[in-house]
Parts: structure tokens; sequence; C-alpha cells
């Protein structure tokens, strides 16, 4: 990096006479990429005091504003230099220094903040204002408050700040403010920010009294950041000029709410956060006339996420409005109501939702699957066993997924009695049997175990294991199967269940069945049997693994006893053996599996050197990388080089 530097700073018009002047001209780098490396090291390695000399300079804009990223970047070591500045002669490097001490995010330099905001020069105590924004420092409300009666453009950013802060007891302060027009809006913003519940009230008048758009709309939000900070509508119904939303009166109100709620292409459809209000308003208040509204405006699925919480935190008593969205032209609200009445389990919406499995809209089919199979509708199950040859395959995912947890009994009836089960859609019932198993789908699972083509005989392996009854014998005999895929199938089965009998197949299989080894090896390893380990461990030694999978699959077994193994196989005269050793040994972990895996740092083949150094990355060995980093290979020399650096900008990033 510091090479970089130099070279990028050696092509400015003056030559660096030290690494540190080199490192402040770079900052003038007009390569952004070599730039911002100057900046990033900048702010671990040069003098805080050089960079604010540089703010200094009128001269050059594009160093001025990379020493103050640096800065900021450089947080706690940034800090002593930046508060020394704030008594700079020059009052621009005084603004500067205020704003990006905001960004350090210390807390400690909130105090030399506050006594900056009583400065006539309105850039630096707008600058020491906005960096305590930025620090959200509660302890400087007093005194931010105080500025509402200054200058109006520090007005400004004081309520902006308040805002930020957050602070329930910049309230009372602000609240006068909603009946001043240059600042109302942004007082409203800021209330809605700080979400005080004495703020509800004032709010709630002013969203009744809104004449002109823009002021509805940000009260809408206003209200709606309250809401978020007390999800308790009951604890709100005190407040007589909130409650007073619900009634007769405010009618007009409401017509608003719903001409917010409806906008697709009109005003407001853009802004999801003044919607998400209208929406909660109608949530917290129980509006029950704006039900239906609610559940339309699942015509933005943007706001389908939102409208679904409200639908559910209102309860049953939504069910008309939900089963009006049911039967909507759109299908985004189609699919809303679905979602919900799935959620809050309403039975008295199954018929209206078993009519959507024929639905145009797949996105439509695939939610009523969802809703029915959450409802546990064992009288849809045959309509869903049918989805599983629709044309979309959403919808059949939806369907497979579902029959997977409904009532297994109903579930296998529908499957048994369905023609494309004896057909093409055999390994499908299969995989829903696989999921779903039930003693009735005995004889059809002993049906497919022979039948002639393998891909049906491979699924019927993983659902038979999956059967209360006994099919190790029937299991057994496909480990001879002429087919190497039913064999691992088989293999892989056999590593759920566990016993004497079923190590004793898996270690036949490694021992007998190369195209299976690996899987036998994960699998014996699966059915954790210490003892069948160390008899694995003693076959290995006299039939050593060599492919690189029955390698990983030792090392998976995280087994001390099978290091010495790994370690022999360092030595081995093929280069992929080597180097899938030396992955496992790295994913060991131990001292002495590392140990080895450093030795092979002098292996002769490039390869195994560059698998050598993405191990030693993963143990954050700097030293050992650094050795890479000079090997006479360019892959791993480069290899290594990335490694270091990405172990260094880690360590630069856990830097406090």
């Amino acid at each position: 990096m510091v090479n970089d530097l130099v070279t990028s700073a050696s092509a400015l018009d003056s030559a660096p006479s030290s690494l540190s002047e080199a490192l402040l001209l770079a900052l003038s780098d007009r390569d952004q990429h070599r730039r911002d490396r100057a900046i990033d090291e900048a702010a671990h390695a040069a003098d805080p005091t050089d960079l604010i000399e540089l703010v200094a300079d009128h001269d050059d804009a594009g160093r001025r504003n990379a020493a103050l990223e640096a800065l900021a970047q450089g947080g706690a070591r940034s800090v002593p230099s930046l508060i020394r500045a704030l008594r700079h002669p020059d009052p621009e490097v005084v603004m500067f220094a205020a704003g990006t001490l905001g960004r350090t995010r210390d807390p400690a330099v909130i105090p030399h903040l506050v006594r900056l905001l009583d400065q006539e020069d309105l850039n630096v105590a707008q600058a020491a204002v906005d960096s305590l924004a930025r620090l959200r420092a509660t302890v400087a409300v007093g005194e931010i408050v105080k500025l509402l009666n200054r200058d109006p453009w520090l007005r400004f950013a004081a309520v902006h700040a308040l805002g930020e802060i957050g602070d329930p007891h910049a309230v009372e302060a602000l609240l006068p403010l909603l009946g001043d027009e240059s600042v109302r809006e942004m007082a409203i913003d800021a209330l809605g920010k700080i979400g005080s519940v004495e703020a509800l009230g004032p709010l709630a008048m002013l969203l009744r009294e809104s004449e002109d758009a823009g002021s509805f709309a940000s009260c809408l939000r206003a209200i709606g950041g309250v809401l978020e900070h007390h999800p308790d509508p009951g604890a709100l119904r005190n407040i007589r000029e909130w409650a007073a939303i619900s009634s007769p009166e405010a009618m007009g109100v409401h017509q608003r709410i719903m001409e917010v709620l409806g906008a697709i292409e009109r005003q407001w459809s853009d802004d999801l956060e003044i919607r998400t209000a209208a929406a909660a308003i109608i949530r917290a208040l129980r509006l029950e006339p704006l039900y239906t509204t609610l559940v339309l405006a699942g015509r933005d699925p943007m706001l389908a996420e939102v409208l679904q919480f409200c639908a559910v935190s209102i309860g049953p008593e939504i069910s008309p409005s939900l089963q009006t969205g049911l039967g909507e032209r759109n299908a985004e609200v189609r699919v809303l109501a679905c979602q919900c009445v799935g959620a809050l389990g309403l039975s008295d919406c199954v018929p209206h939702v078993a009519a959507l499995l024929t639905d145009p809209d797949e996105k439509v089919r695939a939610a009523a699957v969802h809703t029915l199979a959450r409802l546990d509708q064992a009288d849809a199950v045959s309509a869903i066993v049918r989805l599983l040859h629709d044309p979309a395959q959403a919808v059949r995912e939806a369907a497979r997924a579902a029959l997977g947890r409904m009532d297994a009994a109903a579930v296998s009836a529908a499957l048994l009695a369905d023609p494309a089960t004896a057909g093409a859609g055999k390994t499908v019932a299969l995989e829903i049997m696989r999921g779903n198993p039930h003693p009735t789908q005995a004889a059809f699972l002993t049906a497919c175990l022979d039948d002639t083509d393998p891909t049906v005989r491979r699924a019927a392996v993983a659902a038979a294991m999956r059967q209360p009854g006994d099919f190790l014998g029937t299991v057994e005999a496909l480990l001879y199967d002429g087919d190497a895929a039913v064999r691992r199938e088989a293999v892989r089965a056999l590593g759920r269940s566990r016993g004497e009998r079923v190590c004793r197949l898996l270690l036949l299989a490694i021992e007998h069945d190369a195209e299976t080894r690996a899987d036998a090896i994960r699998a014996l390893g699966q059915a954790g049997d210490a003892r069948a380990i160390g008899r694995l461990v003693a076959l290995l030694s006299e039939q050593p693994p060599r492919r690189p999978a029955e390698i990983e699959a030792l090392a998976a077994l995280h087994e001390s006893a099978s290091e010495p193994l790994l370690v022999r196989l360092v030595a081995d005269p093929e280069p992929a053996t080597r180097m899938a050793a030396i992955q496992a040994l790295g994913v060991c972990g131990s001292t002495v599996a590392l140990r080895h895996v450093f030795m092979a740092v002098r292996d002769s083949d490039a390869r195994v050197r560059r698998v050598v150094a993405d191990a030693v990355s993963r143990c954050c060995d700097t030293a050992l990388l650094e050795t890479l980093i000079m090997d006479s290979d360019a892959s791993v020399a480069l290899a290594a080089r990335r490694h270091l650096e990405d172990l260094e900008k880690a360590a630069r990033h856990d830097r406090p």
C-alpha cells in the first residue's frame, strides 16, 4: 500500500520527501480508486494534525475533502486534533472540524460542540448543531432549544436536530411551532421522529384541520412515527383529540385516508411511508368503515407486509373485508386476503379460498394452497394433489410443501387415488411420502423399490426409510443395485438409522463400492457410533482414500482419530490427494493438523502451495502468508497477497 502511495504521489507536481508526505499528497490523486485507498490509509496512519492543515488549504478543495474524510474515518484517534481545530483562527477550519466531529461517533466531543452553539458565525453554529444531531446528544437538547429563538437558519437546523436526537424533553418546545407556517412541517416531522405520546393529540387535531395535501401528508407521517413508538392502541384511547378521528364528524379525514391508500398512479402513490401511516391509523383506531379500503390497498405489493400486520392486528372482525378481497379482480389483493385468512385462521373464509385453487393467476393459486394447508383443510387435499401437475412451478412447489404437512392419512389416500401416482407422477408422490409418511403407503413403496426406473427406485429408498415399518432389509438389497445413484441413496438412507447392522453395511460399502465410498463415510459419521469410527479409520489405513470427496468426507467427521491418516496423505504422490488432505487438515484446525499444513509450504507442486495459502488464511497466520508472497510461482504469491490484504483489512475494521 505504501509503495502504491509513493508511486501515486510521485506523479504529482512535486516528489515527496517522506512516506508521510507521500500519504498526504496522495489524497489529491484524481484516480478515485487510488484516492479512496489513500483516504483509508491516512485514516489510520497519517498524523491527524497534518490532516487538519490540509483542511486549512483553500487552494485544493479535493484534498481538503479527502482529509476531512480521513479524519472522520480515523474515529477516536482524530478527536484530539479536531478538538484543537475548534480554536483555529480560520472559521472554515472550525466549521469543518465541528462537522467532522459528529462523524467520529465519540460522545466525548459533545461538550466541545455545545460550546460552539453560541458562536456568532452561523455556519460554525450550524455545523455544531448538525454534529450533535448525528451524535444523538440528548444532553444538548436544552441548549439546542435555545436556538429556536435565534436566526431563522439556525432555527431550521435546531428543529431538525431535535427530531434526529429524539428526546421527548424537546416536545414542549416544538409544539408551539405547529402554529408557525415557516417551520410547521419541520416541527411536525421532528415530533413524528421523537414519537412522544404527548404529541399525538396536537398532531391528530392538525390532521383534521389540514387543508393542503402537504400538511396532511406530514401529519400522517408523524402520527405513523408516534404509533410505531406506541404499538399498543389501547394505551392511546384516552387522548381525546386522537379518539375523535374515529367519530362520524371526522369523515373528511376518513375520505382522505381512503384516497391515500387507494393511490396507485396518483398523488402519494410513491410515498410508502405516508401510506403505511394511513394503514397504521386504521389499525390503531379500529376504523371499521375503512377495513375494506385497507384490504384493497393490497393492489400495491410494496404494502403487503404492512397491510397483513394491520389485518392480523385487527383480528376476526376484518373477515367480511377479507372475503371481499378474495373476490377482488386484482390478483395482489386476492393474494393478500389469502395470506391474512391463513394467519387469522378464519375457517368461515375456507370456501372462498378453495375456489381460488383454480384461479387464473398462479400467485393466487399458490397462496390459496398455502392458506388451506395452514388451516389443515382435509377436504381440500384431493384438489391440492391435482395441483401437483399444475403448469406453474410455483404452484407445484406450493402443493408439494402443503401436502408434506397436512394430515398424513388424507394425503396418502389422495395420492394413491390420483391416476398420475401410478405413472409419471410416482417420483413426486414419493417425495411427498418421504416428508409425510403413513402406514398406508407401504405397499406402494414396496412396488416402487422394484420399479424398472432407477429414478423411482432412488426416490422410493428415501421415502421407505422414513416409514414406521422395517424397510431395512429391502434397502440393504439396493446396496447392490446396478445404478450407482440408487446405491448412493441407499447409503444415505442408512446413515439416518442406527445400530450394529447399519454400521456393518456401511463399512462393507466403504470397502467394496468405490462409487459410493465418500457417501458411506459421511453416513457412518452421521450414524454416530464411536466404535464404528475406529473401525473406519482402521479400514482406511489399509485402503487409504484417494478421491478428494472421500478425504473431505473423512474430515467432516471431526474425529481426532482420523487426523493421523490425513497427515499421512499430505505425503501422497498424487498432488490432488495432497491438496484434499491439506484442505481437510485446515478444517480440523488442531495444532497438530495445522503444523502439517504449514510444513506443506515447501511442497513441490504450486497448486498444493496455493491450497496451503488458502488454509493458513483461515487461521490468520500472517507470517506464513508473508513467506508465500515470495513464492516463485506467481499464482501462489498472488493468492497469499490477497489473503494477507483481506486479513489486514479485517483487522482495521475490528480496530476500535
